[in-house]
């Protein structure tokens, strides 16, 4: 089966080229067949190495832009900032993990986080930051 089963299966349906993106899916089958068809890092373009990247490194909902948009769209831009600065007790016990184990000193994880986010994450809060004034309702 493997990547002959790709290869053969889009040729026969042919949903790329009515759907008329055929060569954007020639591209993406062309870079999978490239790194999956070999035990060694394949020689890849810079084209070729900046999709891999983004492949990568989008989660879920593609870019963590995205990610933040689909959370603005069930919350107002408040209440996302809110949660965010000061998250559940659940999510705090597992991103400070002596929060778990001492309940009472959730006041300290949260300062803990914030210093550790703006120490060692600051491009991403950056990040938040732009996503949140442009999709902040």
């Amino acid at each position: 089966m493997g990547l002959t089963f790709i290869v053969t299966l889009s040729d026969e349906l042919g949903e790329d080229k009515k759907l008329d993106i055929s060569d954007f899916e020639k591209e993406r089958r062309e870079l999978a067949v490239k790194v999956f068809s070999t035990d060694t890092l394949p020689d890849l373009t810079n084209v070729e190495t900046e999709m891999l990247k983004y492949y990568l490194t989008a989660g879920t909902y593609g870019t963590y832009e995205n990610a933040i948009k689909n959370k603005l769209k069930d919350q107002s831009k408040a209440k996302y900032i809110i949660s965010s600065v000061f998250p559940n007790y659940d999510y705090m016990k597992r991103s400070v993990p002596f929060v778990g184990k001492c309940p009472v000193l959730y006041p300290v994880g949260i300062i803990y986080r914030w210093g550790r986010i703006v120490v060692k994450q600051r491009g991403l809060l950056k990040q938040t930051i732009k996503a949140v004034k442009k999709y902040g309702k």
